[in-house]
C-alpha cells in the first residue's frame, strides 16, 4: 500500500489563464508512437515564470508533431528560443529556455475547454525586430532596459546562445 502506483493524487489543476505569458520549458517527453499525423511527437512541459504568484506557477504542454508538414511550428519553437539556423540539437537541450507565449482558450472535440498556445515568440532584444514586447516580459526575465520596441541588426550574435 506504500506504494505510488496504489495512490492517486485528487488536486486539479485550472487552465492556464489567457494572455502574454513568459514561459520556461522545464521537461521534454518523446514519443516515437504515431499521433492523429501518423508521426511522432515531442511534448514540452512549460511553466510560468512569475515572482511567486500562486497563479503564475502552472505548467502546459506544448506538442509538437515530427511531421513535415506540422515543421512550420518546430520552427516557431526555435525562433522563439532563439535556437541557432544550423546544426542539431537534442530537444532535451531546450530544458531551461525561456520563450514569450500567447495562450488563448477553445473547446476540443468533446467540447471540453483548454488551453492552447497560439503564438510563440522570443523575448530578448537580440531575436525582436520591431515588435511590441509586453513590460512583464522584461521584467521577468531581468531585461529591466528592454525598449518597448526593439530593433536590432540583422547578423544576430549566434555565438551567445548555449547549445
Amino acid at each position: 500500500m506504500g506504494n505510488d502506483m496504489d495512490r492517486m493524487d485528487l488536486e486539479r489543476g485550472s487552465l492556464v489563464a489567457e494572455g502574454d505569458h513568459l514561459m520556461r520549458v522545464v521537461d521534454v517527453s518523446e514519443s516515437q508512437k504515431e499521433g492523429p499525423s501518423g508521426y511522432g511527437y515531442w511534448r514540452f512541459d512549460l511553466e510560468i515564470v512569475g515572482k511567486g504568484d500562486p497563479d503564475l506557477s502552472q505548467r502546459m504542454p506544448l506538442i509538437l508533431s515530427k511531421s513535415p508538414g506540422a515543421r512550420w511550428k518546430i520552427d516557431e519553437f526555435l525562433d522563439a528560443v532563439e535556437a541557432p539556423t544550423s546544426g542539431d540539437v537534442s530537444p532535451f537541450d531546450f530544458v531551461g529556455k525561456v520563450l514569450g507565449t500567447v495562450v488563448e482558450h477553445d473547446k476540443d472535440k468533446r467540447g471540453r475547454l483548454r488551453a492552447n498556445i497560439k503564438v510563440m515568440l522570443p523575448v530578448t532584444a537580440g531575436a525582436v525586430k520591431k515588435q511590441a514586447v509586453p513590460d512583464d516580459f522584461a521584467e521577468d526575465i531581468g531585461a529591466k532596459s528592454l525598449p518597448k520596441e526593439a530593433e536590432v541588426s540583422e547578423e544576430g550574435d549566434l555565438d551567445e546562445i548555449p547549445f
